[in-house]
């Protein structure tokens, strides 16, 4: 594991200290504790950590334990965020959005680096992933809000609630399977060029499907906006996430049949790559 993988674990484990240690506050009221506490640092972290990674790291420049740290404690404290919403009970379904959001990006991160140190990076966290996604996001929280506002009964629908949390779970549980399977193949970049001991894996969850890390992405996606109950989100995110895994995968799988003379086969064994509508490139297979 490399070494920072520990760091953005202990920064990330403060941040989640925020939620005890606002109970622990008898100085201030408790409206002033949320101010101090989730207000003021939100917004410090978020502006610290949502600003252009290649700006902040030129190309002959590493990663600092320091920038891990604190976007780990960042999504530390968007994760005890999530925990005292959820027990506040009005906006508890977008504290468990807020969880499940803040640990995805933190254990895409940690993953990597148990699986793939060489390759760790800032954008390991996926914070910068594009402007698409931050844009997607925003809006995911603007709809929960008036919503929310004009409508309140609709956010308070338990077992839909249950539902999102379930395939964001499941969701999860494939990505972060698939990406303990394929262990050091694995890499946030698509490749295209083969590098020394690359392998094609075709066993476990691979043996399912072609692509389930993004498959799981795509169902954690999804049930983020069941959690939210976000009608227009739910439907867009799934257009648009459907949309940019098969355009994703079309190249992956391009490149990869230039790497393996076997991968025509493979696609034939596993016809499905995991992700709705995406066939994936089928130029070279043998029908």
């Amino acid at each position: 594991m490399h070494e920072f993988g520990f760091t953005s674990l202990n920064g990330f484990m403060w941040g989640c200290a925020l939620a005890l240690f606002h109970r622990m506050i008898k100085i201030f009221p408790y409206q002033a504790a949320d101010v101090v506490l989730y207000g003021v640092i939100g917004a410090v972290l978020s502006r610290y950590c949502l600003s252009d990674v290649r700006a902040s790291l030129p190309a002959n420049k590493p990663m600092t334990s320091a920038q891990v740290r604190v976007r780990g404690f960042f999504l530390g404290w968007a994760f005890s965020v999530g925990l005292l919403l959820f027990e506040h009970g009005t906006f508890y379904s977008f504290g468990i959005y807020c969880c499940i959001l803040s640990f995805f990006h933190y254990s895409e991160f940690f993953i990597t680096s148990l699986i793939n140190p060489e390759t760790l990076a800032l954008s390991s966290f996926l914070l910068n992933h594009s402007k698409e996604y931050g844009i997607a996001a925003v809006a995911s929280v603007i709809e929960f809000f008036v919503e929310s506002y004009f409508f309140p009964g609709l956010k308070q629908i338990n077992s839909i609630v249950v539902l999102g949390t379930l395939v964001c779970l499941f969701g999860e549980l494939v990505r972060k399977g698939a990406m303990l399977t394929a262990w050091n193949n694995f890499t946030h970049l698509v490749r295209d060029r083969k590098v020394e001991g690359h392998r094609l894996i075709t066993h476990g969850l691979y043996s399912l499907c072609r692509h389930p890390g993004y498959a799981g992405w795509f169902w954690w996606s999804v049930g983020t906006q069941i959690i939210l109950i976000n009608p227009i989100c739910l439907i867009g995110y799934a257009l648009a996430s459907a949309r940019f895994f098969q355009s994703r995968i079309y190249f992956e799988e391009a490149c990869l049949i230039s790497f393996f003379s076997d991968y025509p086969e493979y696609q034939k064994k596993v016809p499905r790559t995991g992700v709705p509508f995406a066939e994936g490139f089928l130029e070279f297979r043998n029908d």
